[in-house]
């Protein structure tokens, strides 16, 4: 079905501006007309048409999901992770994403599975703010960004495990004194340490940056191990 959009193309246009000669010039093209922000945006009533045309035939062929993967990536992407998202009902997957942020310290507003203005503005922030495409879609490389700490065992069910964080700073040689889970005021000096010592911001938070730096003093083998392990580091 490509080739056969590509072959209509190609006889229907001799504007060598187009880039239709592959299929993957001809897909960037695709997506670049269904980019709002484009000034090329349907400026070639001829070409539009068949692309119009095009889609129907690959819509017929393939259903939406394969129009919508070929056109906008991110947002497919996207879809793949939370499912579908039914009226009035909060997306559990939502939820998770809206928690995360939320626990790295971008505002997504309400948890109410809803992917409104203010989560959108979330995701936006902290692509922004870990050098990734500013799409605002939770895509595959934001979403793996988004849970890079649960091999190591610190973020649980989108919380902070409170005794890893503790391991962590045990063995980054800050001690938060007897490593029993709990979030006291050793845990939290400690903590106000180890970023001063990383030149992040002091102010005792466990964010998203915060976290980065501890999860490299945490081996993947302790998200199974002992807090005795970490206590032998001290």
């Amino acid at each position: 079905m490509r080739f056969a959009g590509l072959f209509l193309i190609k006889l229907s246009t001799k504007n060598k501006n187009h880039q239709f000669w592959s299929l993957s010039g001809f897909e960037s093209f695709l997506r670049k007309q269904s980019d709002p922000s484009s000034a090329f945006m349907f400026k070639d009533r001829k070409v539009v048409g068949l692309w119009a045309v095009y889609c129907f035939l690959l819509w017929g062929c393939c259903g939406c999901d394969m129009v919508y993967r070929l056109l906008q990536k991110e947002g497919a992407e996207e879809k793949a992770l939370v499912g579908d998202i039914i009226p009035f009902e909060p997306n559990p997957k939502i939820q998770e994403i809206q928690r995360l942020l939320k626990l790295y310290g971008y505002n997504p507003g309400l948890i109410d599975g809803k992917l409104g203005v203010n989560t959108r503005n979330a995701i936006a922030k902290f692509q922004k703010d870990n050098n990734l495409p500013v799409n605002r879609f939770m895509d595959q490389v934001s979403w793996k960004k988004l849970t890079s700490f649960s091999s190591s065992g610190l973020i649980v069910k989108g919380e902070v495990d409170v005794s890893k964080l503790q391991m962590a700073l045990s063995y980054a040689r800050f001690s938060p004194g007897k490593i029993d889970g709990k979030m006291g005021d050793r845990t939290k000096v400690a903590i106000m340490q180890f970023q001063k010592s990383k030149g992040l911001q002091v102010d005792g938070k466990i964010g998203f940056q915060t976290l980065s730096k501890l999860n490299e003093f945490l081996p993947e083998s302790l998200s199974t191990g002992s807090s005795d392990e970490a206590v032998a580091a001290q």
